[in-house]
């Protein structure tokens, strides 16, 4: 059972990870395109 539970918590952790990385790019993206005052989104 506690094998379990830190599978599972490694899994939320990681999927946390991902999904802050995946909002800074976006982010990221987003303001260059403003800066080119062109947005291809």
């Amino acid at each position: 059972v506690p094998c379990r539970i830190n599978k599972i918590e490694g899994f939320a952790i990681t999927s946390f990870i991902l999904k802050y990385i995946a909002f800074v790019y976006a982010y990221t993206v987003i303001n260059k395109y403003k800066e080119d005052k062109t947005l291809y989104i």
